[in-house]
């Protein structure tokens, strides 16, 4: 271990994100004594020479690569897969909570195929993977396990060690197949979320967050309402319009703010009739993009401002429960009169 090696690790990080650091790392036990107030090219440099006097090792390295990805989670795409099981065989959910365990059977499982190394940290309810492929080109890849689930979240791997790297997974929870779901996007937490509280989005979301009133049957007083006053010149346009996109809006989209997808794609596959300056009439399927910040508070956005008529049509308004961020529009097929 030399120190360049250990300096282009640790300048991944910001200057403001050296303490987020050394609280998660383990090796950062040996550093508790280093200066980090100073500049981050000043703090690089003490905390790379106190590595290296502490004998820092590969497995370290790889933890606080591991971190920085953490913090930086939106610079990778990630896909979402259902883990399936059809042997029946139960896995030990309580030891593939503990990070060592998993990392330990991963490695295990892909040193079959590849000289490898395997990096597992916990972070919330979920366990972070780095799996590096040391053969050939040093490849790294990173995947993100929800125990008690069967989602796992994987950034883009090679088709070379794609096959490999999921085998020697799926041998470690004890699944027989991964099935690649029409999700993708930048936020690994709102992908989840997705996923795994499919059934309590939107207007339910408020279940989840336990926002309901626990006390229903508890008689209060009534609350005084503040008086509006309203010129006698003015007159609201649309009254009844506003109220029924309002509604629309709270049933459809509830009160929480939505998970964050980045980019929903629409395949439509319909038929062009013929006229009288194109006498093709055939299939014709076109793609529809929608990219932003946030996709799904964008279209929420738009209805509230009336930029679109209500109701949606479902695959707009169902978007946020259907966990996909891929969708195939087929045009429904015309009934000829045989008449």
């Amino acid at each position: 271990m030399n120190l360049d090696a250990v300096g282009v690790v640790l300048r991944k990080f910001k200057k403001t994100e050296f303490p987020t650091l050394l609280e998660r790392w383990s090796f950062a036990e040996y550093l508790r004594d280093t200066d980090v107030s100073g500049s981050k090219q000043k703090t690089v440099k003490l905390l790379a020479e106190a590595c290296l006097e502490n004998n820092i090792e590969e497995e370290d390295l790889a933890e606080a690569d591991l971190i920085h990805r953490q913090l930086h989670v939106d610079s990778k795409r990630w896909t979402a897969f259902r883990i399936i099981n059809k042997t029946g065989s139960a896995r030990d959910e309580a030891q593939l909570n503990i990070p060592e365990v998993l990392e330990d059977k991963l490695n295990t499982q892909l040193l079959q195929f590849y000289d490898n190394s395997v990096c597992a940290v916990c972070l919330k309810d979920s366990v972070w993977l780095r799996v590096a492929i040391l053969e050939g080109m040093p490849s790294v890849y990173y995947l993100i396990y929800h125990p008690h689930s069967s989602l796992l979240l994987a950034t883009n791997i090679k088709r070379i060690h794609q096959q490999f790297v999921f085998y020697s997974f799926l041998r470690v929870v004890c699944g027989s197949k991964l099935k690649e779901l029409k999700l993708q996007g930048k936020q690994a937490q709102s992908l989840a979320d997705l996923v795994l509280h499919r059934r309590s989005q939107g207007r339910f979301s408020s279940l989840r967050f336990n926002q309901k009133d626990s006390g229903v049957l508890v008689r209060r007083k009534r609350r005084k309402r503040p008086i509006r006053v309203v010129h006698p010149y003015i007159v609201k346009e649309d009254e009844d319009i506003d109220k029924k996109r309002s509604k629309f809006v709270k049933e459809t989209f509830g009160d929480n703010r939505l998970p964050v997808v980045d980019t929903v794609n629409f395949k439509v596959e319909s038929r062009l009739l013929p006229n009288n300056h194109c006498g093709y009439c055939g299939p014709l399927s076109s793609h529809f993009q929608f990219q932003g910040s946030s996709v799904l508070n964008g279209i929420q956005a738009l209805v509230e401002e009336g930029l679109t008529d209500t109701p949606l049509p479902p695959f707009l308004s169902e978007l946020h429960t259907s966990a996909q961020s891929y969708f195939v529009i087929r045009e429904k097929k015309r009934v000829e009169d045989t008449r």
